[in-house]
């Protein structure tokens, strides 16, 4: 799979990161990404990010949707601040990536 290149999101630890040393050593060219709540939720920042590396690397053959994130409270706890910001990211994110 030379000369393909990929963005991956969520890319810092885990399953991005087990998936990003994988397509690097398969010949990838990468663009990694990890969490910036504020980046990944504001369409015009990510946007930018996008931009950006398609400059440096060229056009995206795969893009793998890897960011999320989950909290973990009673749902009492739960406020709506909360509910947001994993909607934003978790939904959001992906959704405006593609």
């Amino acid at each position: 799979m030379l000369n393909k290149v990929t963005l991956i999101t969520g890319a810092s630890q885990g399953i991005g990161r087990a998936i990003a040393l994988r397509l690097a050593k398969d010949g990838f060219y990468i663009a990694l990404l990890d969490m910036n709540p504020d980046k990944i939720s504001d369409v015009s920042k990510r946007n930018n990010i996008f931009l950006q590396s398609e400059k440096n690397l060229g056009c995206f053959d795969v893009i793998i949707n890897n960011a999320g994130i989950m909290q973990v409270n009673a749902l009492s706890d739960v406020v709506p601040e909360e509910v947001d910001c994993i909607f934003k990211i978790n939904v959001e994110g992906t959704l405006w990536e593609i």
